[in-house]
C-alpha cells in the first residue's frame, strides 16, 4: 500500500468541497430541529443518526475489499476523544451562536477555524503552514468578515461589536473547537499504521461518532432524560440530519488526511459561496457592494490556496 503522501493531493479538493456542500445543508437541517429539542437535542442527533451510516460505510469498505479493520493505537484512542469532544463543544457553541444573532453570522464567526488550525497544527502534529498559505488564509478571513458585515449599515462601531458580542465570541469559540478538532482528528487517521486514507477516515469517523453518542447519551441521560423521547419523536429528520452530516465529515475526514488540515478548512470556506448562491436562487435576494467585494476576496483567497 502507498503512503497517503503519495496519493493525488489534488483529491483533497472535491472531497473538501463535498464536504462543505454537505456541512451546509447539515447546518440548516440542525437548525430546524433547534425550536423543538434545542441546542442539546440538535447536536446529539447529528452524531446519533451519524453512527448507523458510518458504520454501513466502514462495512462496505471491508467486506466489499477483504480488508481487515485497522490496529488501534493509544495515541489514536486519544485523538479520537480529544476531537470529538471539542466537535461536540464547536457544534453546540455554533448552534448557541444562531440564536445570539443569525445563522450566517454565526457561520462566518466560526470560519475563523483556518487560523486557528494552522496554529494547532504546528503546536500538536508539528506541521508548518508556509507563508503564502497563510496570507491566503488571512485573506479568506478578511472575505468573510466583510460578507458578514455586507447587509449592515457601516457605523464606527461595526467592527469592534463583530468581536464583542455574544454571538461572535461563541462563533468564534466554535471557530477553536473545529480547528482543534480538525487537527486532532488528522492526528488519529495519520497514526493508523494500515488501511489506504478512504479506510482509515471512515474507520476514524465511525470511531469518533461512536464514543460521541456514548458521551452525549450519559450526559443527557443525568440532565435531561426527556429528550432522549424528543429525539426519537424526530427520527425521520433526524435519520436525515444523520446521513447529511456523516457524509459530510467523511468528506472533512479523507481531505485532512491528504492535506494539511488548515488548508482543508481554509478552502471549506467555499460553503459560504454555497449560502450566497441559494439566497439568490431560492429568495432572489440581490447583492450589495459589500457582499461582493467579499465574494471576489474570497474567490482570490480560495485560489491563492490551490496555487500555493
Amino acid at each position: 500500500m502507498p503512503p497517503i503522501e503519495d496519493l493525488s493531493v489534488d483529491l483533497w479538493v472535491p472531497l473538501t468541497l463535498m464536504a462543505a456542500f454537505m456541512q451546509n445543508l447539515r447546518s440548516s437541517l440542525q437548525k430546524s430541529l433547534q425550536p423543538e429539542l434545542g441546542t442539546r437535542g440538535a447536536t446529539y442527533v447529528r452524531f446519533l443518526f451519524g453512527v448507523p451510516v458510518a458504520l454501513f460505510g466502514l462495512l462496505l469498505l471491508t467486506t466489499g475489499r477483504g480488508e481487515d479493520l485497522p490496529a488501534i493505537q493509544p495515541r489514536f484512542l486519544l485523538y479520537c476523544v480529544l476531537g470529538g469532544t471539542s466537535q461536540i463543544l464547536g457544534t453546540a457553541a455554533l448552534l448557541s451562536s444562531f440564536e445570539s444573532r443569525n445563522y450566517a453570522a454565526g457561520i462566518a464567526y466560526s470560519k475563523t477555524e483556518p487560523l486557528l488550525a494552522a496554529l494547532f497544527g504546528l503546536v500538536i502534529l508539528g506541521e508548518r503552514v508556509p507563508f503564502g498559505g497563510l496570507g491566503a488564509i488571512a485573506l479568506g478571513l478578511v472575505a468573510v468578515l466583510v460578507l458578514t458585515v455586507g447587509r449592515e449599515a457601516f457605523r464606527p462601531t461595526l467592527w469592534g461589536r463583530l468581536f464583542t458580542d455574544r454571538g461572535a465570541l461563541l462563533g468564534m469559540c466554535a471557530g477553536a473547537a473545529f480547528a482543534l478538532a480538525a487537527v486532532f482528528y488528522r492526528g488519529a487517521g495519520l497514526d493508523l499504521a494500515t488501511g489506504d486514507f478512504l479506510l482509515r477516515s471512515i474507520f476514524t469517523l465511525t470511531c469518533v461518532l461512536i464514543f460521541q453518542v456514548l458521551l452525549m447519551t450519559l450526559e443527557i441521560c443525568v440532565r435531561d432524560p426527556d429528550m432522549l423521547r424528543k429525539v426519537a419523536g424526530c427520527w425521520r429528520r433526524g435519520s436525515l440530519v444523520g446521513l447529511v452530516g456523516a457524509t459530510a465529515s467523511a468528506g472533512w475526514f479523507g481531505a485532512s488526511l491528504l492535506q494539511n488540515a488548515a488548508y482543508v478548512r481554509a478552502f471549506g470556506q467555499v460553503e459560504l459561496l454555497f449560502a450566497i448562491g441559494s439566497s439568490l436562487i431560492f429568495f432572489r435576494e440581490r447583492l450589495k457592494r459589500r457582499e461582493i467585494v467579499g465574494i471576489i476576496l474570497l474567490i482570490a483567497a480560495l485560489l491563492l490556496l490551490l496555487l500555493d
